[in-house]
């Protein structure tokens, strides 16, 4: 990782936009941008630790698609890359795909980090996920001296992701988040990107 000293903390936001999105009230360009400076300063310079990065898992948006523009504004923000992906059967696959690319970022990240040596910094891991997918995935970062993070939504006819919750280091709700963080006292998240 070229740039960063190895004793500087890290920090990778992993996003399943497909399942936590943007609501609705922050769509805008310049919310969104807010939202992407208060996930790096809140997971990130607050901390002391460079952020790595924020990875979006998404699948590919056609440019004429009602989120194009969202996906657009994300992606244009310096910080932030997204990972598409193109599936043919039933939203299931979807589903997968995006946990399983996300999981590699996860991976690919670890991976490098380790090469550091054993004396490496404590890295920072953040999930923002709505599922229980991710649960193996922290005990394997936290085996391995990583702290990890979750933040979580439900929605109405889910429950809550107990399993990746207890499993992390801290949790909070993704509503609550933003709204405590960015001031927004209503945001409502009622749109489904796919």
């Amino acid at each position: 990782m070229a740039g960063v000293s190895d004793a500087q903390e890290l920090t990778l936001i992993l996003w399943a936009i497909e399942k936590v999105g943007v609501p609705e009230e922050l769509r805008s360009a310049d919310r969104v941008r807010a939202l992407t400076d208060l996930l790096k300063t809140k997971f990130a310079t607050e901390r002391g630790n460079e952020l790595y990065c924020i990875t979006l898992a998404c699948h590919w948006c056609h440019p004429n698609a009602p989120d194009s523009d969202l996906f657009g504004s994300l992606t244009t923000v310096g910080d932030v890359e997204a990972l598409s992906y193109q599936w043919q059967e039933h939203r299931r696959d979807k589903n997968h795909n995006a946990d399983r690319m996300l999981r590699r970022a996860s991976d690919r990240f670890m991976r490098a980090l380790e090469e550091r040596g054993p004396n490496a910094p404590q890295h920072l891991v953040v999930f923002i996920t709505s599922d229980e997918e991710f649960s193996e995935e922290i005990a394997e970062l936290q085996s391995r001296n990583f702290k990890v993070e979750v933040l979580y939504h439900t929605t109405g006819d889910s429950t809550e992701p107990v399993i990746t919750i207890n499993a992390a280091d801290r949790a909070d709700d993704w509503l609550e988040f933003l709204k405590t963080h960015l001031q927004t006292p209503n945001l409502t998240l009622t749109y489904d990107p796919s």
